[in-house]
């Protein structure tokens, strides 16, 4: 072997172990994220968030998962899902709350069908029909209008606004 590529081979292995050292920082933390993450959905599972320590362990748990992972849609819609037990707050602003995290959930996730129709169920709940709400039934549906819990919370939300929904959005839940 040449004595002249050896620094350069050093230099080599040094920047693959650099790399390999913050690849394994990243993944642990994803790791970490994903563990809290599923440790509030665990709590969520088993009802336990309509109490408040309940509630007040998922947030924790999520919380701690977030600042781990910001990354991963599925702790934004646990947090979302958890903001409707706050013990904090009434109704509709535990559901304003939801919504935002749905909405961060979705950014990170567009293609995911179950985001979609939560949008759309809160936004029912809120009374705001919009482009947003439309956006989601159509997304909700076009993303897995097959499946029996986009089908349930479209149609759910759909019937129980239907007086004030627009004739185009109507006829979305009629298709359903």
């Amino acid at each position: 072997m040449d004595k002249a590529a050896l620094p350069l081979i050093s230099l080599v292995i040094a920047g693959l172990v650099v790399m390999l050292l913050i690849t394994s920082g990243y993944s642990a933390r994803m790791g970490t994220g994903a563990l809290f993450n599923m440790l509030a959905k665990q709590e969520i599972q088993a009802d336990s968030v309509g109490t408040t320590e309940g509630y007040r362990r998922a947030s924790s748990f999520l919380h701690t998962a977030l600042r781990n992972d910001s990354s991963n849609p599925g702790i934004q819609l646990n947090l979302a899902r958890i903001q409707l037990y706050d013990p904090q707050r009434e109704l509709p602003e535990n559901q304003i709350a939801a919504l935002a995290y749905y909405r961060r959930a979705v950014a990170l996730q567009p293609q995911e069908a179950l985001i979609w129709a939560e949008i759309f169920a809160i936004k029912s709940k809120l009374r705001e029909f919009d482009e947003e709400s439309d956006s989601a039934i159509s997304n909700a549906i076009a993303l897995g209008g097959w499946e029996p819990k986009i089908q349930y919370l479209i149609v759910d939300a759909g019937t129980a606004s239907w007086l004030v929904l627009t004739p185009k959005t109507r006829r979305m839940v009629i298709d359903m």
